[in-house]
């Protein structure tokens, strides 16, 4: 039969609390810096998201209105726009003016194909949590439509949709 164990001297006691309470503050300050980790990589994925998803609308809005100018001037005159038509506000036609290129030969190149890119931005919209691409305007010979394009199908087909792109 074993003896029981000795009791510990108060000083024992003193130096084990203080040792499990160091343990527990350290423990406590480790879970909190994983928390303000785990949060500000929350916050940043969120804001990162939020700003990928406002440009995309804001150049899908920016598409759709050129296209609809274009397709108003189209059905007023029964000939392609050969310039980028006004817009409904003055600050989406300057926009539409410094992002956008028109493809000057799209009228010619519609007889040869079924659809082509009447306008298209000068750069793609870089995302960081999303495809990288373009909302680019198409011609059908009837109507203009603005679409989603992302930049890696936009560079494969650029000139079976009649896009002349520079030299990289």
């Amino acid at each position: 039969m074993e003896a029981p164990p000795a009791a510990k001297r108060p000083d024992e006691i003193a130096r084990d609390v203080r040792t499990r309470l160091l343990m527990q503050r350290h423990w406590r300050f480790l879970r909190s810096v994983a928390l303000v980790i785990v949060m500000t990589g929350v916050m940043l994925f969120a804001a990162i998201h939020t700003r990928d998803t406002q440009t995309r609308k804001q150049s899908a809005r920016l598409g759709r209105a050129l296209a609809a100018a274009m397709q108003e001037r189209f059905d007023q005159t029964h000939r392609p726009p050969r310039d980028l038509p006004p817009l409904p506000s003055p600050e989406q036609t300057r926009l539409a003016r410094a992002r956008y290129t028109l493809n000057l030969f799209y009228a010619e190149q519609i007889r040869t194909a079924r659809s082509v890119a009447a306008c298209y931005p000068r750069g793609p919209l870089s995302m960081a949590l999303r495809e990288t691409g373009r909302h680019v305007v198409f011609f059908d010979g009837k109507r203009f439509e603005s679409r989603w394009v992302p930049e890696d199908e936009f560079r494969r087909r650029a000139s079976s949709w009649g896009v002349l792109l520079p030299a990289e």
